[in-house]
């Protein structure tokens, strides 16, 4: 209830950029219908569409339409350049906030020095298209396309120290990209914050360094991707669990485990959400890993989709 009038009064005078973002929070919900049982976020993002369409429709007489047919969400999409020369790569920076297709592009330097990481594209531009944009800078020597489906969850222990974050670190470059931050709505507490636009070597420690600047961080948490979840008999066991296998080294891993509650953080779960296992890993050895304190119950491998702030629109 109390999300519901927060955002009665909040979309009151909405611009039309403001509902651009509503519909993007309509489709996302529409279509991952799937999670609206286990998903906070994609609930609430179903219940801001409808408050606000409605108000909308109070006011104006428009018809209520969520339109779903005529959007195509798209994951955002990151490229890497690299250059024959370090000063190239310079000069690429400087096109940094150039508008290109329609589309203000990013242009940050990788922490390698001939590098530079490219945000804002739309996703259907094809490698011709980075080439030419940058013929004038310097020689392109390779060049590679990543969808950024990575996010973190950043908690604080206030909400004055989430607002903080979210006015003075959104924009700011790590590890070579820039980052994009939002408040979490997810629940009344405000006291979080969804980072998009990380690096691929960025881990939750260096997360949590980055943001300790607007104030105490209590918990940080990567999503996105192909993610493990264990579900377990209780509560109890599923923190044994967290206490016991996060920070593990797994033979073939890449880094570290990172294992956390799932729910986006929140207490009550039965359930540990699971990164950093080897890629050959299946859910026998995932069982065999995490069936060690027993009362295990079932393991889920999925994809986590991006919140719907972070999508890119395209019209069908």
């Amino acid at each position: 209830l109390s999300q519901v009038r927060r955002a009665g009064r909040f979309w009151r005078n909405c611009t039309p950029t403001t509902w651009s973002l509503i519909d993007v929070h309509a489709e996302y919900a529409m279509r991952n219908t799937n999670l609206l049982r286990n998903s906070p976020r994609v609930r609430t993002a179903l219940l801001v569409a409808l408050v606000a369409l409605t108000s909308r429709w109070r006011q104006t007489g428009q018809e209520l339409s969520f339109a779903v047919p005529l959007l195509r969400l798209l994951n955002p999409v990151c490229w890497e350049v690299r250059f024959e020369q370090e000063s190239e790569a310079k000069r690429a920076v400087e096109l940094s906030g150039t508008v290109y297709q329609g589309r203000r592009i990013m242009v940050t330097p990788d922490p390698n020095p001939r590098k530079v990481n490219i945000q804002g594209m739309h996703p259907g531009m094809k490698r011709f298209h980075i080439v030419s944009l940058f013929r004038e800078v310097g020689n392109v020597v390779d060049l590679s396309r990543e969808e950024d489906i990575r996010y973190a969850e950043v908690r604080f222990s206030s909400r004055e120290h989430a607002w903080k974050a979210k006015t003075q670190l959104d924009d700011a470059v790590l590890f070579g990209k820039r980052l994009h931050v939002e408040l979490d709505c997810s629940t009344d507490h405000l006291d979080t914050i969804l980072v998009h636009g990380l690096a691929k070597s960025v881990q939750w420690q260096e997360l949590k360094d980055h943001f300790r600047s607007a104030g105490d961080v209590v918990f940080v948490a990567l999503h996105g991707g192909l993610t493990t979840f264990v579900d377990y008999e209780s509560h109890d066991l599923a923190l044994r669990a967290a206490s016991r296998f996060n920070g593990m080294k797994v033979k073939g891993a890449p880094r570290k485990l990172n294992v956390c509650l799932a729910s986006e953080g929140m207490g009550g779960s039965s359930t540990v959400r699971v990164r950093g296992l080897p890629i050959k890993f299946t859910e026998r050895d995932v069982e065999r890993q995490f069936g060690e304190i027993g009362g295990l119950r079932g393991i889920r491998i999925e994809n986590v989709p991006l919140p719907p702030e972070f999508l890119e629109r395209q019209q069908e």
